[in-house]
């Protein structure tokens, strides 16, 4: 049986901040990573969305997916 959690992008970017991926806060990260993406290519709003999000996956471990399959780490 498969478990399945319904929720839009921004609950898994409300559980962010709970992810601490090494000494920085995963929702920190986000964000660092979307605005220096926005610094340098600030005409693909569609890859500073990229950035943003591209960690949300981690936040499946809230609900008891093993983390190595919710990261590449």
């Amino acid at each position: 049986m498969t478990n399945r959690v319904h929720a839009c992008e921004s609950s898994g970017i409300d559980y962010m901040p709970r992810v601490v991926q090494v000494d920085t806060p995963n929702a920190v990260h986000a964000f660092q990573t979307a605005e220096r993406i926005r610094q340098a290519h600030p005409d693909k709003d569609w890859f500073q969305l990229t950035g943003l999000i591209h960690d949300i996956g981690k936040v499946l471990a809230f609900w008891g997916e093993p983390q190595v399959t919710t990261a590449a780490q």
